[in-house]
């Protein structure tokens, strides 16, 4: 019986939803059809309403009939006690919802079929709707009879409380402890002051620890001291400094200003001469004379150098100074390019002349600044700005 109740009310489930919605889609498919005229359409709407009557009347059999069921189900029991305001809450729904149905045909002036055919096709959609539900509710709650009939709620609860939830199973696996109704099963003959020592295993996650602990300290002894396939703390360092060097390296490279003692070039640039120019006449003049002759410091327009003569020579004494001669260091004050241009201007105002008169007496050893094997630029290539400041000895250094 229990079996037949429930093919039957999935049939009846599946039938229901069927119709009501063939039903719903007639009207649509009825105005669809552009040839289709006003008579086809009413009667179709009329066909329609009478088939809303007749599943309306075969939703509410059907709603009788399952109550029946029901009542006749816990008819040994206190289950209809149980699940009848269920039923009578659906049966109230019904009478409310049906209600203002009939008394609206009640009001009206013509006879309740003789409605407009549209008012009365979304009438009877919306009582197949509320009929449909309950139809839904009284098969759940007839359900719930027939598991009860059959026990099996009861078995669920049990299996609920008999099967440990997942963080128990999760809890267990970790501690590996001992349930309290066997403790005796490990009870020490041991006892302080009301205590009991229990011989409990270890837990777990401690084991894995120091299992874990101790394949570590094997893989590090032989990959770092047997094998050497991983560095050590020192050469770890090295190998970290040498690559910051390189990246220091890689990162002045690109740095189009970047110049120093090492790769200083003469330049012949006129722009470069003139700032060259400025630089000197505002920071070099009070030591050097306007005309390189030389005061406190030596005269550059000899051929004797204390510190030598090329390029490079002259932007690293510029740069770094000769504090115990009195010459201070330039790099706190000047930029690498502008340190490149005032020793390329002072080479190329003062050395490509004849020594001025009455200069400082010569100091260091002879040398020759452009006579560097491989020099890509000369005094000559390079062409002095117009509007530059010029004195004496850069004038006849122009005209030869």
């Amino acid at each position: 019986m229990i079996k037949r109740t429930d093919q039957f009310r999935t049939i009846a489930a599946r039938t229901a939803f069927s119709l009501v919605g063939l039903l719903t889609l007639i009207p649509a498919w009825a105005g669809s059809g552009e040839a289709t005229s006003s008579s086809e359409l009413s009667d179709t709407l009329n066909n329609t309403v009478y088939i809303l009557v007749g599943t309306a009347i075969f939703q509410m059999v059907f709603i009788m009939v399952i109550a029946g069921i029901m009542k006749n189900l816990g008819a040994s029991s206190d289950l209809w006690s149980k699940y009848k305001n269920g039923a009578g809450k659906a049966g109230m729904l019904l009478v409310l919802f049906a209600f203002p149905t009939f008394t609206f045909a009640a009001g009206s002036e013509v006879p309740f079929l003789l409605m407009k055919t549209a008012d009365l096709f979304w009438l009877l959609i919306s009582v197949n709707s509320v009929l449909f539900a309950i139809v839904v509710v009284l098969l759940g709650i007839m359900k719930s009879m027939i598991r009860s009939m059959r026990g099996e709620e009861e078995v669920e609860a049990i299996a609920a409380i008999a099967e440990p939830s997942f963080i128990e199973t999760f809890s267990k696996s970790l501690t590996n402890r001992v349930d309290m109704e066997h403790e005796d099963d490990v009870l020490l003959d041991h006892e302080y002051d009301g205590i009991h020592e229990l011989d409990n295993v270890l837990p777990p996650w401690w084991l894995w620890l120091f299992y874990g602990s101790i394949v570590f300290a094997v893989v590090y002894l032989f990959g770092y001291h047997v094998f050497s396939v991983w560095p050590l703390s020192e050469e770890e360092y090295a190998i970290e400094m040498e690559e910051g060097r390189q990246s220091v390296l890689a990162y002045q490279a690109t740095l189009t200003d970047r110049v120093d003692e090492n790769t200083v070039t003469y330049v012949v640039d006129p722009g470069a001469l003139k700032n060259g120019e400025e630089i000197y006449t505002q920071s070099c003049v009070a030591c050097h004379m306007a005309d390189g002759a030389g005061g406190i410091g030596p005269n550059f327009t000899d051929e004797f150098w204390i510190h030598g003569c090329d390029i490079k020579d002259v932007f690293s004494t510029i740069k770094y100074g000769v504090p115990e001669k009195g010459m201070i260091s330039w790099k706190t004050q000047l930029k690498p390019p502008e340190i490149q241009n005032v020793a390329s201007y002072i080479l190329y105002a003062f050395q490509t002349g004849s020594p001025v008169a009455n200069g400082k007496e010569p100091q260091g050893e002879v040398c020759e600044p452009f006579a560097t094997e491989g020099s890509d630029a000369t005094p000559e290539d390079a062409e002095m700005p117009t509007d530059s400041v010029t004195n004496d000895t850069l004038i006849t250094a122009m005209l030869r």
